[in-house]
């Protein structure tokens, strides 16, 4: 049995709009807006990672005993390695991607893999059972065609909250090998959020982004930038972007719980610049202080110096880096 386009949309988590090709169904994450705003006015290789789904789940109860994927993937990101994970009642069971673990090496992040069209079915078991598939955030993707057993019950799951997520490329999902791990994605799903994701890799404080209207009030917000904005090397800079970042933030959703996240540590924090590294924690720490539903949560004290526990070796997370990340926030979020 098929999926067609309208069950999709009631199944479909994290997107604003899902738009039916020759190919398939495509899932926008950002607003006609923001997406307008990306392809106008930034960088046009943050237009492409804007195009990819990260955040958006499927979610669904199901008697179904199979489910069959066929995805089209697509250069988004400078990362070529991709999954798409299932995961029955809250546990993985298995990907579609494009590598093998045995083949991965510790430091990854810049490995060829193919893209283009990938196929599998998944064995679901007997019963009643809940179905979250999470697709890719590092490629676009088209889903060319879902399949349950002729018959089969489909019931769409929302989730109890909305949570409107800011950041650069970790938050995007770099590096997760496996899309269930990101940081962001876990968090959401022990809140029972729905994950709506505006993260860009590359990205740094914006406010004409934050700006951007939703068809939503989110009841929570997460904004994770500071480690792009400290590589421009402009204290200045940083300081009113962020300042009015968090501005626009608290106009439009006055009340809502916002947790400004510093970066994590780096490699390179220790490079002169004209402000150091850690001291960007203490710039976005003085943005929200006027903010009484804001509450910084300090990236220094989430990851250690630890090499191993980064794809590139430096910056982007792997994921025991990004379950650790997870379950620091975990806690102080909740």
């Amino acid at each position: 049995m098929k999926i067609d386009a309208t069950v999709l949309e009631q199944i479909t988590f994290g997107a604003v709009r899902l738009n039916e090709t020759s190919d398939g169904v495509t899932f926008d994450r950002f607003t006609a807006e923001g997406k307008a705003h990306y392809k106008a006015h930034r960088n046009k290789t943050f237009y492409a990672k804007s195009l990819c789904p990260a955040g958006v789940t499927l979610r669904f109860r199901t008697d179904s005993k199979t489910l069959g994927l066929s995805v089209k993937t697509e250069e988004g990101t400078s990362r070529f390695f991709f999954s798409t994970d299932v995961l029955v009642n809250g546990k993985y069971l298995d990907s579609i991607k494009n590598f093998e673990d045995t083949q991965m090496p510790p430091v990854y992040s810049k490995i060829e893999a193919p893209l283009g069209d990938f196929a599998k079915t998944f064995a679901l078991g007997e019963g009643e059972k809940d179905v979250c598939i999470h697709l890719p955030w590092s490629v676009r993707c088209t889903l060319r065609e879902m399949t349950l057993d002729d018959g089969a019950s489909v019931l769409p799951l929302p989730y109890g909250r909305r949570a409107l997520v800011f950041g650069d490329s970790i938050t995007q999902g770099y590096d997760a090998k496996y899309t269930f791990r990101r940081y962001a994605g876990h968090l959401c799903a022990s809140l029972d959020a729905e994950e709506h994701n505006l993260a860009i890799g590359g990205e740094k404080f914006c406010p004409d982004l934050a700006a951007c209207d939703l068809p939503f009030r989110p009841d929570l917000i997460t904004v994770a930038y500071g480690t792009n904005d400290w590589t421009v090397n402009d204290p200045e800079r940083l300081y009113k972007n962020a300042k009015a970042f968090f501005e626009v933030l608290a106009a439009k959703y006055p009340g809502v719980p916002l947790f400004a996240i510093t970066p994590l540590w780096r490699a390179d924090g220790g490079t002169d610049r004209t402000i150091p590294f850690p001291a960007v924690a203490d710039y976005i720490a003085e943005c929200v202080k006027d903010n009484p539903a804001a509450r910084v949560i300090r990236g220094g004290k989430i990851l250690p110096p630890d090499t191993s526990l980064y794809a590139d070796g430096r910056l982007h997370p792997n994921d025991d880096g990004f379950d650790r990340y997870y379950n620091y926030l975990k806690k102080e979020i909740r």
